[in-house]
């Protein structure tokens, strides 16, 4: 692979020879393969068993987390090496070297690195801005609902309170019907009671 350097190689658990054992990209090419398929090309440096053993621990456990990162790894070098192919196939150019004659390997791993920040500070600040208008919807949202709550909830107080307002009047209405009813009961009785007795004697 002409577009990633490389320090040796090494043979896997089944005899055969993976790729390269420490790859990083150097060339402007391999750099935005790396960018674009978001990988780390500190991901992609090989790491032997040893590296992954720990204090006290068994060592075919430690040959499984190796073979658990190893097939990561390799799916990654898989990745670079389509997406530059992709480039490749596009004829796409670099608009300005971005690795400078001389450069190193760790030079190229830093500039990738650098690059991926920047355009990840750049898609938090998108995804920021995008909460920040989504959050003001929701508050200008919840502020028309509690308005229009507010509406409904006056308009049905009103209403029960003309209804118990008129409630009030139909039972004041018919307290004073039903004291004229015995008003007028009890001046009939007084006036049949007169004529019982008959006229006063002289």
């Amino acid at each position: 692979m002409a577009c990633l350097n490389s320090a040796t190689q090494h043979t896997d658990t089944s005899g055969g020879v993976t790729a390269d054992s420490s790859l990083i990209p150097s060339s402007p090419r391999s750099v935005e393969a790396c960018f674009r398929s978001g990988i780390d090309p500190l991901e992609l440096m090989y790491q032997p068993v040893a590296y992954y053993k720990r204090p006290c621990e068994d060592e075919e456990v430690s040959q499984m987390r190796y073979e658990k990162h190893e097939v990561v790894r390799q799916e990654r070098i898989r990745t670079l090496i389509e997406a530059r192919k992709e480039l490749i196939d596009n004829n796409w150019q670099p608009a300005d070297s971005t690795m400078p004659a001389g450069a190193n390997k760790h030079d190229a791993a830093a500039e990738v690195q650098s690059t991926m920040i920047e355009k990840e500070r750049e898609r938090m600040e998108v995804s920021k801005r995008r909460q920040e208008r989504e959050l003001q919807q929701m508050v200008e949202h919840e502020v028309k609902r509690a308005e229009l709550l507010a509406k409904q909830q006056k308009k049905i107080d009103e209403m029960e309170e003309r209804a118990a307002e008129q409630r009030r009047q139909k039972a004041a209405n018919e307290k004073a019907w039903i004291d004229k009813q015995r008003e007028i009961e009890l001046q009939k009785k007084r006036e049949e009671d007169e004529i019982e007795v008959g006229p006063p004697r002289v």
